[in-house]
């Protein structure tokens, strides 16, 4: 009898933490679009991608790569100021590859070095990744910041 009272309690304790987690995260998808509910109040820090293209030019390609280019919007929805870093945007691609932002691409190394609450930025992302590759998501972590976002290249 015992036994099982404890496995009702164990089952009873992860049902509402999994009701929490769920609750929680629903707010803001990952590509920073509400659930649908028009009253949902944005949280956290959201990644829009504008525009993506590819070039085939640029200062020290590698043979057989391409560059990915992305215009991004990051907007802060905390309720405090963001650190910003552009290092701290990974793309992870198509065949499971990680890259690093590459500014040989011509995109600008000048950001700032926070986002206020309730502020936005936009800046292009480059990426030399190999040609036969693509993107799938844009990722940003740094400290306690995480947002991610599909994007179409």
């Amino acid at each position: 009898m015992l036994v099982v009272a404890v496995v009702v309690i164990v089952v009873v304790i992860v049902a509402i933490g999994i009701i929490a987690v769920a609750f929680l995260a629903k707010d803001v998808s990952d590509d920073g679009s509400s659930d649908g509910s028009d009253d949902v109040q944005l949280k956290g820090i959201v990644l829009v991608v504008n525009s993506a293209y590819e070039s085939y030019a640029g200062w020290l390609l590698e043979d057989g790569n391409k560059y990915v280019i992305y215009s991004v919007t990051v907007t802060n929805y905390k309720s405090s100021e963001m650190d910003f870093w552009e290092y701290a945007f990974e793309l992870h691609t198509t065949d499971g590859l990680v890259y690093d932002p590459s500014y040989t691409a011509g995109t600008t190394m000048s950001t700032p070095d926070e986002i206020e609450s309730g502020g936005s930025y936009t800046f292009d992302l480059g990426y030399e990744i190999r040609s036969s590759d693509s993107g799938d998501r844009i990722v940003y972590e740094w400290w306690f910041d995480h947002a991610s976002v599909d994007v179409p290249l």
